[in-house]
């Protein structure tokens, strides 16, 4: 359950919404 394609996609928003904000 865990591929690369989820855990970059699940991994990347929520290191991106603080970052961005």
């Amino acid at each position: 359950m865990y591929n690369s394609e989820s855990e970059t996609k699940s991994v990347r928003p929520h290191r991106v919404h603080p970052k961005s904000s």
